[in-house]
């Protein structure tokens, strides 16, 4: 089964291990080896504290796409010519952008850091490569707005492509990011979330999963969105 693990703000130190995870899976019994596609963000993350050293080697973030398709011939790197491969950048916010890998099978899958302003969003959403025919497309992230208001903002971005407006948000029905209000108490949003095509809507087993049970390691929490056999 063809499938894809979309990872954001990823430390510079875990990439090695993220490449060593894949060669021990695939030793275990992949059939062949994922590829992993990265971008290194342009700006470097800011301690709260700036009088501490940070507590990496590495400072760099990176949008990190694993893809692994068991019927392609990988086994020596984990790179291939295959995959066609954009980086979005925010024209406006050097922390946020977007990842695109284009299959050979006419599969899109967009990996999209969202910025929470309005107006540094539609910037962002108006450079990635929206579909404009009936390939299979799917765009997940962070979103930082609710998808109401993710899908009306793609509409008013893609009035001139042909096929746009045949998009749909495919939600969860537990929240995925927990912060934190002045107050000490935790706010939960419903603010990650997947956006495919209509030819891919049938398939989709809805809704997402949310997988709120990994302990305090990110104040997002993993989804997973899986399609039915064609």
């Amino acid at each position: 089964m063809e499938c894809f693990i979309c990872l954001q703000e990823v430390p510079g130190d875990l990439l090695p291990m993220l490449i060593e995870m894949s060669d021990s899976h695939t030793n275990l019994g992949l059939t062949s080896k994922p590829l992993i596609h990265v971008h290194v963000y342009s700006r470097k993350p800011s301690l709260m504290d700036r009088q501490r050293d940070s507590p990496y080697f590495d400072s760099n973030e990176s949008l990190v796409t694993i893809h692994y398709n068991p019927c392609l011939d990988s086994s020596a790197q984990h790179i291939s010519p295959d995959d066609r491969v954009l980086w979005t950048p925010c024209p406006t916010d050097a922390g946020k952008g977007a990842l695109t890998v284009m299959t050979t099978s006419g599969l899109t899958v967009v990996n999209v850091h969202v910025p929470y302003d309005n107006q540094a969003a539609t910037l962002l959403l108006s450079n990635i490569p929206w579909p404009e025919n009936s390939n299979g497309f799917v765009c997940v992230g962070d979103m930082n707005r609710y998808s109401k208001g993710l899908m009306k903002m793609i509409a008013e971005v893609t009035d001139d492509k042909r096929g746009t407006h045949q998009l749909y948000p495919i939600k969860t029905e537990k929240p995925t990011r927990v912060g934190l209000e002045h107050d000490g108490t935790h706010n939960k949003t419903f603010i990650d979330y997947f956006v495919i095509s209509a030819s891919l809507k049938g398939l989709a087993n809805y809704p997402a999963i949310v997988f709120d049970d990994i302990g305090d390691i990110s104040d997002h929490y993993p989804i997973l969105l899986e399609f039915k056999d064609q």
